[in-house]
């Protein structure tokens, strides 16, 4: 038969001759066919495949030369012969209508030998396929020639560009009057959006270019003025803890302290326009700030502060510096708003679903701040959170601004809403945390009665020296160096006599030298359990919110004072040692 390879469909038994070699001539309707067994263990020929012909519209035609049909054939059947040595009725079937498949069709056995496509889109076509046999074997792929299927004359482009000039042709006739009218007052509308989103853009432009410039400057000056700030607020709390001061003299140095406060707040707040100013952030309860800022901020005046909180508010991951502040800065415009006096209203509700402007989903803690004042003017409304904006002539421009830039890196947003004449209500929404907030535990004895050994490194001898005065005043044994090098090996003398040091505090960055970043790597080496508090006169300094990450125990951002010292070394020293020492 075909199958095993034979030249006719058709043979007569008796009409066979067999050699002694065993080779047997055998006769078919189509000529001699001849059995070789020694050909038996050649390999077998791979399949193969043949696209024979397709069929439209009734009429059969040859697929082995260009075919351009009607423009009504486009339903095309399409015929096949695969040929197998093995196997020839399990063969399966790889097709593809290129112009029309996007890819080869899932392989299928095609019992008939034929595929069939219905609606073909005018264009130019062309058949592939391939079979695989039984043992896996892929044939070459066979192509017909190709297959045009022409566009109707009515579907043609150019019969619809004519209908369609002729349908413009009518009604333009009827409708151009009124165009002309609708035309010139949509332009003038046009006209006015785009000059207004020009304006807008050059304004978001501008501000970019503020924000910009000033974090360029508050980066710079930051570690330096903080140094600074550093040796002097240090000094000061060191002559304010000296009980032989009185009077007069204990004023000047209230002042002084006072004075170095509100430099460090005015750099605290450029720099949270700086690529530095992430948040340190911790699980809180917003209520436990809330009272302190009303209270601190209405104090002395005549506006009256009116706290409503929901129970069992959920709690936030936020730094609790900088969102006091944002409180401060809200609750101080509310009352600049109200010079003959009045109420704020400050209230705390958990917030499920929050709305469209917050631009997230969740569980959230919305803190709003309402005054009874004149309002903010619809002009003033877009700009009151650009930097340096004020409408106060002793106002800053930084307040609001730095406000809607602490949230903003909360996750949270700072939306404002305000009527004339009826008041203005500032809304924070902030990401509630799956955290619990952690409850520090009762210290058994003081900073002056448990002592301890501190070694301290920092590459300014001035605030070095002022750190070891504070930490004497505390009741510390202090050692200092400028250098982390040295810190690792002053670390590790005092392991080898035995007497090794209880905190270390190290500055963040030491210029051409090796910080503290780098110090901490190599002192947890040497002690697993080291604990170390990390300082830097970049306040806001990203390490510093991942400082654990880093391997520290503690922060302290310059310039801090005696009590903040005191309490970050306590709460250092009552943490347990990892591994114990």
């Amino acid at each position: 038969t075909i199958a095993h390879g034979l030249a006719g469909m058709e043979t007569n038994r008796a009409a066979g001759l067999a050699e002694p070699d065993g080779r047997v001539w055998i006769g078919t309707a189509k000529g001699v066919s001849l059995y070789d067994p020694a050909a038996d263990n050649a390999p077998l020929r791979g399949p193969t495949v043949q696209v024979l012909s397709l069929d439209a519209n009734g009429r059969t035609v040859p697929a082995d030369r260009p075919v351009r049909l009607g423009p009504h054939d486009n339903t095309l059947i399409f015929h096949f012969r695969a040929i197998s040595f093995i196997g020839e009725e399990a063969v399966r079937f790889r097709v593809r209508l290129e112009g029309f498949d996007e890819d080869w069709l899932p392989e299928q056995e095609l019992p008939q030998r034929s595929m069939r496509y219905t609606n073909l889109p005018p264009g130019d076509y062309r058949m592939t396929a391939q079979v695989i046999d039984a043992n896996g074997s892929v044939s070459d792929i066979a192509r017909s020639e190709a297959i045009t299927v022409p566009t109707a004359p009515l579907n043609s482009p150019w019969v619809r560009a004519l209908v369609l000039v002729a349908v413009i042709g009518a009604v333009f006739a009827v409708v151009s009057a009124l165009v002309q009218a609708r035309y010139a007052r949509k332009l003038e509308v046009v006209v006015r959006e785009r000059t207004e989103e020009l304006m807008k853009t050059e304004r978001e432009l501008a501000k970019g270019q503020r924000l910009e410039a000033l974090g360029v400057l508050a980066g710079g000056i930051a570690h330096d003025f903080n140094n600074i700030l550093q040796v002097i607020l240090g000094g000061a709390s060191l002559l304010e803890a000296n009980g032989e001061l009185h009077g007069r003299d204990r004023s000047l140095v209230r002042e002084v302290k006072a004075a170095g406060k509100r430099a460090q707040t005015l750099t605290e707040q450029l720099l949270t326009f700086s690529e530095g100013g992430h948040p340190v952030r911790q699980p809180s309860s917003i209520a436990d700030f809330i009272e302190g800022a009303v209270n601190f901020a209405l104090s002395g005046s005549n506006v009256r502060g009116v706290v409503e909180l929901d129970d069992d508010l959920w709690v936030v991951d936020i730094d609790p510096g900088q969102i006091t502040r944002v409180l401060d800065n809200l609750l101080i415009n509310a009352r600049q708003a109200m010079p003959d006096g009045g109420r704020v209203f400050v209230r705390a509700e958990n917030v499920m679903h929050p709305p469209a402007p917050v631009g997230s989903t969740g569980r959230h803690v919305l803190v709003e701040v309402e005054d009874e004042g004149e309002g903010i003017p619809e002009a003033n409304l877009g700009r009151i959170f650009d930097p340096f904006f004020s409408t106060k002539s002793s106002g800053t421009g930084l307040g609001l601004a730095v406000a809607h830039s602490v949230v903003e890196k909360h996750g949270g947003r700072l939306l404002v809403k305000s009527v004339p004449g009826q008041g203005t209500t500032f809304r924070i929404f902030l990401p509630a945390s799956d955290v619990a907030v952690v409850q520090d535990a009762d210290s058994p004895q003081s900073a002056a009665e448990r002592g301890g050994r501190v070694l301290v490194m920092d590459d300014d001898n001035s605030v070095r020296t002022a750190l070891l005065n504070m930490l004497a005043g505390l009741g510390y044994e202090t050692t200092g160096t400028d250098d982390g090098e040295r810190a690792i090996e002053l670390y590790r003398d005092a392991m080898e006599r035995g007497a090794p040091f209880d905190v270390v505090i190290m500055d963040l960055t030491v210029p051409g030298g090796c910080g503290g970043r780098e110090a901490i790597r190599r002192l947890r080496v040497l002690d697993p359990d080291v604990r170390a508090i990390v300082v830097s006169g970049y306040s806001n300094d990203p390490v510093l919110a991942r400082y654990r990450e880093e391997g520290f125990r503690g922060f302290l951002g310059k310039p801090f004072a005696m009590d903040r010292l005191a309490e970050t070394m306590e709460s250092v020293l009552r943490e347990p040692a990892s591994g114990g020492r």
